[in-house]
């Protein structure tokens, strides 16, 4: 797996962060069916909150007279 996050967190006190390898959560999935059904409905509500977003955030740009791809002639991103 590995790569990016697409969320941060910032700890407002002292804290102690650990790390579960990727190999032991994926076997821990594949052995626990409840577990992953739980991961899976995360997941997917995840990606509903994330699509909702883009949905309302392309609303409010063509509200504001911006094209879903293309600006209006001559308008810029900032």
């Amino acid at each position: 797996m590995g790569g990016t996050y697409s969320v941060t967190a910032l700890a407002v006190g002292d804290c102690e962060v650990g790390l579960i390898p990727t190999e032991q959560v994926l076997g821990l999935l594949k052995k626990t069916p409840l577990l992953n059904l739980a991961a899976a409905k995360m997941v997917g509500q995840e990606l509903a909150r994330m699509r909702a977003m883009i949905v309302n955030h392309e609303e409010r740009l063509r509200w504001h007279g911006w094209d879903r791809v293309v600006p209006p002639h001559g308008a810029h991103l900032r």
